[in-house]
């Protein structure tokens, strides 16, 4: 049986943690890996690209072909390198400057790097956080919102959130 002794944190014996007992079902215990979660904006008309939320991205990142069917200018000037999480660099096509998105009653204008190949369609990063003052709600069980402020009026507004669906080549 795998185990391993909890050590130097109290004045007994130290406890055997068995690490092949870990019950995923417990209130306590986090589930092993939980879906991107999504949302919808319009970029155009007949313009709605799954974008992932990723908060943790500095820039708002879309795919060639999303860009290709706005039919938005494209500053080739304005390419900049992006790091992955794994290290490696990728330069973008360029900078698409002050693309009206717009959620619900919401609009915004986001500054959009452009990337030639990505396993997503747009990411929508920090800047898009910051515009709109956006936090995530999570609840046990799954349900997943956020909760969003119109720059130019204040009012607060929720969208529901759906879990991305990988669809398989």
């Amino acid at each position: 049986m795998l185990f391993r002794s909890l050590t130097g944190c109290f004045d007994t014996e130290p406890a055997p943690v068995y690490l092949d007992m870990i019950k995923y079902d417990s209130p306590a215990s986090a589930v092993p890996s939980l879906p991107l979660r999504v949302i919808y904006p319009t970029f155009a008309e007949g313009v709605q690209p799954e974008c992932i939320l990723d908060g943790g991205t500095q820039v708002v990142v879309m795919r060639k072909d999303v860009w290709e069917r706005l039919r938005a200018p494209l500053i080739a000037n304005r390419a900049m390198s992006m790091e992955s999480v794994n290290a490696g660099t990728t330069l973008t096509m360029g900078l698409v400057e002050n693309h009206p998105v717009k959620l619900g009653p919401v609009t915004v204008h986001l500054q959009i790097q452009v990337v030639d190949e990505a396993p997503f369609k747009v990411l929508l990063g920090q800047p898009f956080f910051n515009i709109t003052n956006c936090s995530e709600i999570s609840s046990t069980g799954g349900t997943h919102v956020i909760q969003i402020r119109d720059p130019k009026t204040g009012t607060p507004y929720v969208f529901p959130t759906e879990p991305r669906v990988r669809k398989t080549p």
